[in-house]
């Protein structure tokens, strides 16, 4: 969570050099403490907290790691902002998760899962006896990249059938990500709005026992 840190303040103090709680303000006072608060926050605003926040949205609901390095947001209120992330993805990791509310995610997942039960079940039954090495990633922009080499000889028949299935892998990511991306965007401006707003700001200058003059002022 984000905290406000007081520098460059003039400090006006009362004769008794304490000052007065904020709930003992007045409306006008405490609109003038909020705003101080606000500068503060603008001022010290915390992006690695929000950026830790998607991080864990990410992975908690879709089953997606990506470094806090990784993930880049820009929630401006202009166009083109949004959110990127870019990620390894572990299959059934993915799969195990859900987003509340989002049935899409939960069809698009079990697919990708399929689809990648499939690609195990050439390589286990393949009469060439190959092996596959797997890499599965979502790169910046949500463009979805499965790659696969074999080892020993390939049949042409399923060569195809996995290049014809990592194609169809790729396009699921890139939906995923892209549902992804639409509910962390969600997240980031409510998370935003939330810390601006009045009920927020007194909860925190409250918590801190800050003290000011009759005017809002901090002492």
């Amino acid at each position: 969570m984000a905290t406000a840190t007081i520098t460059k303040k003039k400090r006006r103090k009362y004769e008794d050099g304490e000052g007065r709680p904020y709930s003992e303000l007045s409306p006008e006072a405490k609109e003038r403490a909020r705003e101080w608060w606000r500068e503060c926050e603008r001022n010290d605003f915390d992006v690695q907290a929000i950026t830790e926040m998607l991080q864990n949205d990410l992975e908690y609901e879709y089953g997606i790691y990506a470094e806090c390095s990784d993930i880049s947001w820009d929630f401006g209120y202009c166009q083109g902002d949004g959110v990127d992330f870019k990620a390894h993805i572990d299959i059934d990791k993915m799969a195990a998760h859900g987003v509340p509310g989002c049935e899409y995610f939960s069809y698009a997942a079990q697919k990708l899962k399929a689809l990648w039960e499939q690609m195990q079940i050439i390589e286990a039954m393949s009469f060439s006896e190959y092996s596959i090495d797997w890499t599965i990633r979502i790169s910046e922009h949500g463009h979805a990249t499965v790659e696969y080499r074999t080892y020993r000889d390939q049949d042409e028949g399923e060569d195809r059938l996995c290049t014809m299935l990592a194609q169809e892998m790729e396009k699921v990511l890139e939906s995923i990500y892209k549902d992804a991306c639409k509910r962390l965007e969600k997240i980031g401006y409510d998370d935003i709005e939330y810390r601006d707003s009045d009920e927020y700001i007194d909860e925190e200058i409250e918590a801190n026992d800050y003290k000011f003059d009759e005017e809002g002022e901090l002492v």
